[in-house]
């Protein structure tokens, strides 16, 4: 049997796809290996690693799926300056990685969540963000006072208890979209509010 060809992908033909129409169902576009584009209907295409993985307590292996991450969000436009969240070469890259947790016996999905959930106190997005906003002696206390709001209200809830290292361009995203439909269920959404969250 013929196995298929890696590297199928380009950098230009990712691009492309993004490019497209969207899609009233999900699609995929195969690189190889098990790395996959997932075009979403809504515009979003990410990366996805398939495996087979048989844990302790399992009978058989069993098919699985590692979140790699975002190569565009759903509503970010395609333009001489995008550049992508996570880019085909950097997708590969995390696949490999999770491969060689795999060829070890360790579960890649497993292991990243391991990572999220195993930390110090002094580690924790909140802890470090409260002092990087006590160090910024060059901006006036009302300012400080808004980074303060901005994260106990907005940011924290969603990821201040994740250790700094661990979070990713997704994990942003994420939280951007929650406190955009935090505001717009209030009736007092503002790009303005949730665009100086994310950056933050």
């Amino acid at each position: 049997m013929t196995r298929k060809k890696d590297y199928r992908l380009t950098d230009a033909g990712v691009k492309a796809i993004a490019k497209q129409s969207t899609h009233t169902k999900v699609t995929r576009h195969g690189d190889g290996n098990n790395l996959y584009l997932i075009q979403h209907p809504n515009g979003s295409l990410f990366w996805q690693m398939t495996y087979r993985y048989q844990s302790d307590k399992d009978l058989k292996p069993k098919q699985k799926t590692y979140q790699i991450g975002i190569y565009k969000p759903a509503k970010q436009t395609i333009d001489s300056a995008f550049k992508p969240e996570v880019s085909l070469k950097e997708a590969r890259l995390a696949r490999d990685k999770a491969q060689a947790l795999l060829s070890d016996g360790v579960d890649p999905t497993e292991h990243k969540n391991y990572e999220k959930n195993n930390f110090e106190q002094k580690d924790l997005f909140r802890v470090i963000a409260k002092s990087y906003i006590n160090e910024r002696s060059s901006t006036t206390p009302k300012n400080v006072q808004k980074l303060h709001n901005y994260l106990d209200k907005h940011i924290a809830p969603h990821i201040g208890d994740y250790p700094i290292a661990s979070i990713t361009a997704q994990d942003v995203i994420k939280t951007g979209l929650e406190i955009q439909n935090y505001f717009e269920k209030q009736g007092k959404w503002t790009a303005d509010t949730t665009s100086k969250c994310r950056e933050y």
